[in-house]
């Protein structure tokens, strides 16, 4: 992980310092001699801390974001509960305090790859992860544990938390004058199609075909299963070979609790960093899992149903997070965050989840059907094969290309048969979304957004 030299540590609260190194010596022996900061690499919510002991041990601490959430609580608490339990494929939790809000833990061995780069088997240790915890139940609890954040026992209460997130972005899109001060990123965004409008189009057709008794069916507490809330490739690290606790190492337990039984594996196999792991891969990790808690058929597709509401929750959350408010919070562990960098790309992703959800969509409504894609004549658009499909993808550099297949996304450099990745640097680029999208979803407003995007590519 990339770090910060010694003296970052200047920045960070003094009363954190002197009760982090007060409670180190005290309740651990642990003589504070060197920290440094580490950046994760994505944008986080925490500041995190690599301690280095005078006799050479080493711990993190993080500094959690104050918000409402109990970040510090669900993790350490369910880290100390997984540690008893005897559980090894999480950081053991050491120390913590309420008062200045920190926590600090195990430091862990291993590596974090991005998911293009995992195997196989990886891909089924992340499964196994899921399946271990299946075995616990509410009942064997030691401690009081929360729901995940954000839990949804029932389809209903995921479709509600999406129209909540969208509630946000409309709120403050709608208090917008149109004068200077509204981001252009944002501007363009509105100007070229109603975001919201698009999202719930995709939520009324998650709909069709169910009834509001399936809806409303909520998931019994005996069945709860926990969750830890962010799993996805980039918290996880890849153990060397042999360790003796295991493969994996899962990290970042802030959200974790009590959810749906099929929820964390769901939200691997839908989280933004999953989006390049292969299409192989993909259907290993979600056939360990549901051949490692038996699930029966009927289990199996309320799963799919529940990862295509997962994939329209991702275009609510890409939206949400172009709310100011929302933003500022990022701000804690990434004050020099680019502000208009970060707008761009969460409207890319949203584009790019926009087309990801309408084919998960289409795949709910017509299981049987094999996809076929839309040939359209779209000039600086290459059509590439992938998979059982076509896909157009669009270049964004010497060779390389953005593009969308069947709902699933990939990176790297374009080559017949290869997968690539839809991170769109412009909103022109989301054309590309939509050309793997059954034609019915083409409407009118759809291909001449493509027609008007190629036709500024050609100038």
């Amino acid at each position: 992980m990339p770090a910060q030299a010694p003296g970052a540590f200047h920045s960070a609260p003094a009363g954190f310092l002197r009760n982090l190194a007060r409670r180190l010596l005290g309740e651990l022996g642990f003589r504070l001699a060197g920290f440094e900061e580490v950046d994760p690499g994505v944008v986080h919510n925490n500041r995190l801390f690599r301690l280095r002991a005078a006799d050479g041990r080493e711990a993190m601490a993080k500094l959690y974001l104050r918000d409402g959430r109990h970040r510090m609580e669900r993790e350490y608490d369910t880290l100390g509960f997984l540690g008893r339990r005897g559980l090894r494929t999480f950081p053991v939790p050491l120390a913590r305090s309420g008062e200045h809000y920190y926590a600090v833990y195990s430091l862990e061995a291993g590596e974090n790859r991005p998911a293009a780069q995992w195997t196989t088997a990886q891909a089924e240790a992340a499964a196994r992860v899921c399946v271990e915890l299946d075995r616990i139940r509410p009942e064997d609890a030691d401690i009081p544990l929360r729901t995940a954040f954000p839990a949804g026992f029932s389809h209903e209460e995921g479709l509600d938390r999406v129209r909540g997130r969208l509630g946000l972005f409309a709120e403050y899109a709608g208090g917008l004058s149109g004068g200077e001060g509204v981001p252009p990123e944002v501007r363009d965004l509105c100007a070229s199609a109603d975001p919201v409008a698009e999202v719930e189009v995709l939520l009324a057709a998650f709909t069709r075909g169910i009834s509001a008794t399936q809806r409303e069916a909520r998931v019994p507490e005996q069945q709860w299963r926990l969750d830890v809330g962010d799993y996805a490739p980039h918290n996880v690290l890849i153990r060397p070979a042999g360790h003796a606790d295991g493969p994996l190492c899962v990290l970042d337990l802030e959200y974790a609790g009590w959810d749906d039984p099929v929820a964390m594996c769901a939200l691997f196999a839908t989280a933004d960093q999953s989006l390049d792991l292969p299409r192989p891969h993909l259907d290993a990790l979600l056939r360990a899992f549901q051949d490692g808690v038996g699930l029966l058929e009927a289990e199996r597709a309320r799963m799919e149903r529940v990862m295509t509401l997962l994939h329209i929750a991702r275009c609510a959350i890409h939206l949400q997070l172009l709310v100011p408010e929302l933003i500022e919070k990022k701000r804690f562990a990434s004050p020099t965050l680019a502000v208009s960098a970060h707008r761009r790309n969460q409207i890319a992703k949203f584009h790019c989840r926009v087309g990801i959800a309408r084919a998960a969509v289409e795949r709910l409504t017509y299981p049987a059907r094999t996809h076929q894609t839309r040939e359209l004549a779209c000039p600086g658009f290459a059509s590439i094969c992938c998979n059982e499909t076509i896909m157009y993808s669009a270049p964004t550099g010497p060779g390389h290309s953005v593009g969308v297949n069947a709902g699933y996304v990939g990176s790297g450099a374009v080559a017949s048969g290869q997968r690539v990745r839809s991170e769109p640097a412009t909103r022109s680029h989301h054309a590309a979304s939509l050309s793997n999208v059954p034609a019915r979803w083409a409407d009118a407003t759809n291909v001449s957004m493509i027609e008007t995007s190629c036709r500024r590519r050609e100038r």
